[in-house]
């Protein structure tokens, strides 16, 4: 349980740390100096929030089983 409790919480971090990542480059994409292909970073970050919600729901999953 106390594994399980852990794992959540850290990918939910992981989610939250993505997310904030494209909802701020979507708002001030000019700031992120290094980033020169928009899309592409912004696909990047989309895709990292598609994985961890992918492993929040089969986690969920396992626990209702």
């Amino acid at each position: 349980m106390l594994l399980e409790q852990a794992l959540r919480k850290h990918l939910e971090g992981c989610l939250a740390y993505h997310q904030a990542n494209f909802q701020t480059f979507l708002a001030n994409p000019v700031g992120v100096a290094e980033h020169g292909d928009y899309m592409e970073t912004l696909e990047k970050e989309l895709s990292k929030i598609a994985h961890y919600e992918d492993l929040l729901g089969a986690l969920a999953r396992q626990q209702e089983g």
